[in-house]
């Protein structure tokens, strides 16, 4: 199966490729021995990378809250604050306003 018609609507790969432009950088670059691309992230970036990271590594759930709540409910003793629970729902409903 040809791809070539496929490819020719894309931007730059429907131009020649300018065989002694490439050749010059890479000489360029081999005669100078340095690497010229640089990566660098922004405060927010690593930020982000970070909070990743600390999500990835922490626990999903907290297990000896859920063993509590499961013992509580087996004994009968789980009381939740339906006022409580009330006002929570309240919150995130505004906070979707906002």
């Amino acid at each position: 199966m040809k791809i070539s018609s496929m490819l020719l609507g894309i931007k730059g790969l429907d131009q020649p490729v300018d065989k002694a432009s490439e050749k010059k950088d890479e000489a360029r670059n081999s005669k100078s021995g340095e690497v010229k691309d640089k990566v660098s992230l922004s405060e927010q970036g690593k930020l982000l990378q970070q909070s990743k990271k600390l999500a990835s590594e922490s626990p999903d759930v907290r297990q000896e809250k859920i063993e509590t709540f499961r013992a509580q409910i087996a004994n009968g003793t789980y009381t939740p604050d339906s006022n409580k629970i009330a006002q929570k729902i309240l919150e995130q409903d505004l906070n979707l306003l906002i």
